[in-house]
């Protein structure tokens, strides 16, 4: 009561927020924290979406072509063809009005400039050329899979249920 919430019994939820900010200017910059290493730590990234947009299935499937396993373009052409990289990947993440998208690679020191080029070669052939019908046939069973398979202990089940309630209040089931 002394933050100014309504604690009384029927008192009644606060409504949710679906409203969506634009974005904000983007501050486009590098960052560079020097270490003695034997490794770098190379991010691309930039704004992704909001997590109630729409185009949040697509950005699963580029995620996953991208950089999400072993036959991805990033894990085959850096690490796999080229052996630039330890580990390399696509992430993304997103909030009622923000969101996320990156590239990710764990390479030499001298490999770094090499790494971030094929890296934004691979981003932007995809921008550029789409994908291939073999390549989202792919992708569609190993994120049919990867769903199914989330959901086989309580744990996983019940941060799914729980993340759908505070992204949207909606629940989409694994047959939608």
């Amino acid at each position: 009561a002394a933050a100014g919430w309504d604690a009384s019994p029927d008192a009644v939820p606060r409504e949710r927020r679906f409203e969506v900010e634009p974005f904000a200017p983007l501050d486009v910059h590098d960052i560079t924290v020097p270490r003695e290493s034997e490794q770098s730590h190379l991010y691309l990234t930039c704004q992704g979406i909001p997590v109630r947009d729409e185009r949040r299935w697509a950005m699963s499937v580029l995620i996953t072509i991208l950089g999400g396993g072993m036959s991805s373009r990033l894990f085959q052409e850096i690490r796999e063809k080229r052996g630039l990289a330890y580990s390399t990947f696509a992430f993304s993440g997103a909030y009622s009005d923000a969101g996320y998208f990156g590239m990710y690679a764990g390479c030499l020191p001298a490999k770094t400039e090499q790494v971030r080029e094929v890296m934004g070669y691979e981003f932007d052939k995809l921008a550029t050329a789409g994908i291939t019908e073999e390549e989202l046939t792919k992708v569609r069973g190993q994120l049919a899979g990867s769903t199914v398979l989330g959901s086989e202990d309580s744990g996983s089940r019940m941060s799914r249920l729980g993340r759908a309630e505070l992204d949207s209040g909606l629940f989409t089931s694994t047959d939608e």
